[in-house]
Order: C-alpha cells, then sequence, then structure tokens
C-alpha cells in the first residue's frame, strides 16, 4: 500500500467523470476495460477506421551525376607523367683522373 509523508494510507478512487471531460477535451473518447472487453475493442477499432488517413510526408530522392572521375583521371595521369619528368636540372660531373689535380683559381 502507498502511504504519504505523515505516514497514514492512501487511498485512490476512480474518479471517472474527470476522465470523460478530460477525453473530450483532447478529442478523444473514455472507455472504461473492466468487463466489457469485447465492447472496448470493438469501440476503439471502429474509431480507428473512422479516421482519416494522411500522407506524412513525400520521400524524395535526388539522382546527382557524379563528375568526380574525369578529376581523378587527370590526377592519376598527372602522376605518372611525374615519373618521367626530371627533377631539376643536369650538372655534369668533372670526371675525375687519378694522378691529375684540379687547378685552383688564384
Amino acid at each position: 500500500m502507498k502511504k504519504d509523508n505523515q505516514g497514514s494510507t492512501v487511498i485512490s478512487k476512480l474518479n471517472e467523470e474527470e476522465l470523460k471531460k478530460i477525453a473530450s477535451a483532447g478529442k478523444g473518447m473514455y472507455l472504461q476495460l473492466l468487463n466489457n472487453t469485447d465492447e472496448v475493442v470493438e469501440a476503439l477499432s471502429d474509431r480507428i477506421d473512422k479516421m482519416e488517413q494522411k500522407e506524412f510526408g513525400e520521400n524524395v530522392f535526388t539522382d546527382y551525376n557524379s563528375y568526380f572521375q574525369y578529376f581523378l583521371g587527370i590526377c592519376l595521369v598527372l602522376i605518372v607523367l611525374e615519373f618521367f619528368i626530371p627533377e631539376g636540372t643536369f650538372r655534369k660531373k668533372a670526371k675525375v683522373v687519378p694522378g691529375v689535380q684540379k687547378a685552383e683559381a688564384a
């Protein structure tokens, strides 16, 4: 049993009139589900069938054209060409002959 702050047992009672007011204010219905289960189920299914069917939205799909392949192809061609282009300028190296020294500028 539920007890309040003073330790007294809390007794709650069903207030059907207040529940019916709340249901009607919310455009709903109040049905007591004790002995008449079949009637409640039928009333609920009738109410659901009478509800207006609404479409909530439309799925829109846009198919975009992809052009990244062209840029990717150009990049790959440039990378391959990079292997064939030498870096910097060529400098001729002086041949070193054993026993001959380079003359220094005075």
